[in-house]
């Protein structure tokens, strides 16, 4: 009889990029956190979880005209692992989660749906609540991933300079939080100039994956000079963030 197959392993990895200005190839930057193999990447996920194949097609050198700006303008300028998209094309100047499937298989991901929003229920609010200590002065629906797991941005009320916000995510089996406590100084608080509060436009959830039948939610942030993505790992009944956090230097200024 043959010998049973391994059981496959699963291997989060801290590597994202971003696409040109056509969509059709991709750039891992050279400061990037790089992958193992960056030519075992065959997967691109982005844009609310669509999945996209990708071929590695080598390397790229920065030149003389290269502005340290992590843009589609400057696409071609910057030192990094390039990739092709296969079919349908990336979103232009959007950022991916680049992955290899012999790591982290495919079926693992789960659609997601854009949020509009909306606030969360009573009874979710009274959760965080009670979780927290703390009052909610907001909440907006980011999106829902697999048909059933709402995905919010919440922020509490201020006690003093102290400001609390989080990322919530109501799983089937229990609520998930990524608190991100801050101390308002002056018009600042978790970003330059946003006056302590928080703007669902800048948020974007990448995807949603339930590896293992652990949540792993990707999320982009928009700040004044540039856009943060997270990666959100469950661990127990919480969401901790990765060390690993991929920065895009966007400022015009």
């Amino acid at each position: 009889a043959p010998a049973p197959s391994e059981p496959a392993v699963t291997v989060i990895q801290d590597t994202f990029g971003f696409a040109g200005p056509d969509g059709s190839t991709l750039l891992l930057p050279a400061q990037a956190v790089q992958p193992q193999d960056p030519q075992a990447i065959d997967t691109a996920v982005g844009a609310w979880g669509t999945l996209l194949p990708v071929t590695w097609a080598g390397t790229q050198d920065a030149d003389s005209q290269d502005t340290g700006r992590w843009t589609a303008a400057n696409f071609g300028h910057m030192a990094g692992q390039l990739y092709q998209v296969e079919g349908a094309a990336a979103l232009p100047d959007q950022t991916y989660y680049l992955i290899d499937t012999d790591g982290l298989d495919r079926s693992a991901f789960l659609p997601v749906e854009k949020g509009d929003h909306s606030p969360a229920s009573g009874d979710l609010t009274a959760r965080l609540e009670a979780e927290t200590g703390r009052a909610v002065q907001d909440s907006w629906l980011l999106g829902t991933a697999g048909g059933e797991m709402p995905v919010y941005l919440v922020l509490f009320a201020p006690e003093g300079e102290d400001l609390l916000a989080c990322i919530a995510a109501d799983t089937p089996e229990g609520l998930l939080r990524r608190d991100y406590p801050a101390v308002l100084n002056g018009s600042s608080a978790w970003r330059v100039d946003d006056s302590g509060t928080m703007d669902p436009d800048l948020f974007q959830i990448l995807f949603a994956a339930r590896p293992d039948g652990q949540l792993l939610l990707g999320l982009t942030w928009q700040g004044a000079e540039g856009q943060s993505a997270l990666l959100l790992q469950q661990e127990g009944q919480a969401l901790q963030e990765r060390e690993a956090v991929f920065y895009r230097y966007t400022s015009l200024a």
